[in-house]
């Protein structure tokens, strides 16, 4: 800071440009959760002599607190400049670190800001670079965003849902809406999709695609996950009560969940907590969370369904799967992406991705569901290709549990 503060009060050439760059470590956490804090500090060490090996004779290097790094680049011509530093800190940062013969992987997301041209104050110009460091996590981690305008906006706007998710945690604003899910070919309702939803006591409903993000960039999202875990098997055991003909509730697992180190343990107290049954309950994880870390992803996947819950691939299709890890997880059903159903008797592309899909889970004895199923026609086009199961607008929307009772009994009667 006092480095900053000098260097802007003694601006010399007006056509020079200072650049504060920021810089987090993407997987810190996790090294330090699993390996202990001494691994954790040594990592950090590690990480700011490369630092130090790319930035230039004259600039200040600095690091603001745990995983966070700062650079204080003086004397640039043109903030392109400032891209190219980071673009050697993505590069030399990916390289594996070495620590007690074990090898050690991470990445980086970095923002930038611009002195003049974003901020004349020390505040702003760490305010700014943070706001794009943040912005590179949202764009997929491993990359550098500059500050813009826009930017600044979507900060205040994400600090205020931060606060309000904090709130909201303690205030118990959330609430679990129920979608159906049909086995077509025998028109009868076999299960339901737990969906978050939270009534803010001001702004009201708010959908999960405007909190979930920054629920999950800041780790909010596992105490709302282990609040989903309990509240939907605590429903699963009221609908059993009431003799629903319901055989599982699904509920979605997040990365950071998959990747917490006391997830087991909360679903077993959860279990114990409910007097729900394992086999009433399938989780489901995206193909992309798998990708990411499919090692030790299945030994996850494993310990769960070794407890009796079964599992689902969500958005099957949308990510970069691999039949190899595929047939290594132990899962027990594929969920077709709505994108490839919207479309699906317009598009010949999708209608032979459905058709694929269909093919892949048959032939891996998985059962294959299909979501976002609107019509009559794309439930159609599914049953003529094997796939019954289905859940979408065609027979329900995402209910509340009120509303989801009506549901049931009506359709049962």
């Amino acid at each position: 800071m006092d480095r900053l503060t000098q260097l802007l009060n003694k601006r010399d050439n007006p056509n020079l440009h200072h650049a504060v760059i920021f810089i987090d470590l993407d997987s810190f956490k996790e090294i330090n959760d699993t390996m202990g804090h001494n691994t954790g500090d040594e990592l950090l060490k590690l990480v700011a002599s490369r630092l130090r090996d790319v930035i230039r004779q004259g600039d200040t290097l600095a690091r603001l607190g745990g995983d966070e790094f700062t650079i204080l680049a003086e004397n640039i011509l043109q903030p392109l400049e400032a891209g190219s530093i980071a673009k050697k800190i993505l590069k030399i940062l990916k390289e594996p670190f070495i620590i007690d013969s074990n090898h050690f992987y991470i990445t980086s997301s970095i923002g930038i800001s611009i002195f003049p041209d974003d901020a004349s104050s020390v505040e702003k110009l760490l305010q700014y670079a943070d706001s794009a460091m943040y912005k590179a996590k949202e764009n997929g981690k491993d990359t550098y965003e500059f500050y813009t305008q826009n930017l600044s906006k979507e900060a205040i706007q994400r600090v205020s849902i931060l606060n309000d998710l904090r709130l909201g945690i303690k205030n118990q604003e959330f609430e679990l809406y129920y979608q159906v899910q049909v086995d077509a070919k025998i028109s009868k309702t076999i299960g339901a999709e737990a969906l978050i939803r939270w009534n803010h006591p001001t702004k009201g409903l708010i959908s999960p695609i405007d909190f979930i993000p920054i629920a999950e960039s800041s780790g909010k999202i596992i105490e709302i996950g282990q609040w989903v875990i309990h509240q939907a098997m605590s429903d699963m055991v009221e609908f059993k009560n009431n003799n629903y003909d319901i055989n599982k509730i699904s509920i979605n697992l997040s990365v950071k969940q998959l990747n917490d180190t006391s997830l087991l343990n909360d679903v077993k107290q959860a279990l114990v907590d409910t007097k729900c049954k394992a086999k009433w309950i399938e989780f489901e994880v995206t193909e992309t969370h798998v990708m990411d870390d499919p090692e030790s992803t299945i030994l996850i996947l494993n310990e769960l369904v070794e407890l009796g819950f079964t599992l689902s691939i969500d958005d099957f299709g949308t990510g970069y799967s691999s039949l190899f890890y595929l047939k290594k997880l132990p899962v027990h059903k594929l969920k077709i992406d709505k994108s490839f159903i919207d479309d699906i008797s317009r598009n010949s592309d999708d209608e032979a991705i459905v058709h694929a899909v269909i093919l892949i889970a048959k032939s891996m004895n998985l059962e294959v569901i299909a979501e976002g199923v609107e019509t009559q026609e794309q439930q159609n086009f599914l049953l003529t290709h094997g796939c019954n199961l289905t859940q979408g607008y065609l027979y329900s929307k995402p209910l509340p549990k009120k509303e989801f009772d009506k549901y049931i009994n009506l359709h049962s009667s």
